[in-house]
């Protein structure tokens, strides 16, 4: 083989060696921008901000403004509701927004929030409209704002009057009923929603508190059990109503 031979041989391994060099690069760049981009980022540390002294502040303020809400609702119904149940959730969280919808990582963290819920479920003595248009009365009447589009007026067909009903009892077959909700809000950010059934209700309550990944270790969870309204009879002709009061007292 003569020099010439040798030497485009030498030119072409060296063309092919460089050009697998420059990819071998190009390969190890996107995996290392993948990586960096998809590493998930340090959660904030919600158990600090948990206990800072204005979040504390904050705080007994809510357990005050939640405690009063149900105060000034149990007055109206004076002495006709039974209190069946409750739930309390106190935490302070935040929540990780993705880039995308199947990323696996990556996204940023959203600001801390400190909200407080208690739902309660109560036995009525006597039908669900009557005792919802006590409640939106006395929630006009206290300065509750109710909007429009998310009030059910009790009077409306949502709400009708119930039919002559039996006692309930754990194996009492549950028709279809129509949802009577009341929402009404508070200047001071405070929110009520409450939930009448001339039925039993549905054996989830859905809590209004916001998603959380990372949530504080100090705050306080406790369960609702709904089984303490529907495995318990209850009166013929009454009724229930399940009620979130929430308050959603401090964000970074």
């Amino acid at each position: 083989m003569n020099s010439t031979a040798m030497r485009v041989i030498r030119w072409f391994l060296g063309a092919v060696a460089s050009v697998l060099l420059l990819l071998l690069g190009v390969v190890a760049w996107g995996v290392s921008s993948c990586t960096q981009n998809t590493k998930t980022p340090h959660a904030p540390d919600v158990d600090r901000v948990a206990g800072a002294p204005e979040v504390g502040a904050a705080q007994r303020t809510a357990v005050r403004d939640v405690e009063a809400a149900y105060t000034a609702l149990e007055q109206s119904l004076g002495g006709r509701a039974e209190r069946r149940g409750e739930a309390v959730s106190d935490v302070c969280g935040a929540m990780l927004k993705r880039p995308s919808f199947f990323g696996e990582g990556g996204g940023r963290w959203s600001k801390v929030r400190c909200e407080r819920e208690i739902v309660r479920a109560y036995v009525l003595d006597g039908p669900r409209a009557t005792h919802a248009t006590i409640v939106a009365d006395a929630l006009t009447a206290a300065g509750w704002s109710r909007p429009g589009a998310d009030f059910v007026d009790p009077g409306t067909s949502p709400c009708p009057a119930p039919a002559p009903s039996t006692p309930r009892t754990p194996s009492t077959q549950v028709v279809h009923e129509y949802a009577c909700i009341i929402e009404a809000t508070l200047p001071s950010r405070v929110s009520l929603h409450a939930q009448f059934s001339d039925q039993d209700p549905l054996p989830y309550f859905s809590s209004r508190l916001r998603p959380t990944d990372a949530r504080s270790t100090t705050g306080t969870i406790t369960d609702f059990d709904v089984h303490s309204v529907t495995n318990t009879p209850r009166a013929a002709g009454s009724s229930v109503v399940i009620v979130s009061v929430l308050d959603p007292y401090f964000q970074q």
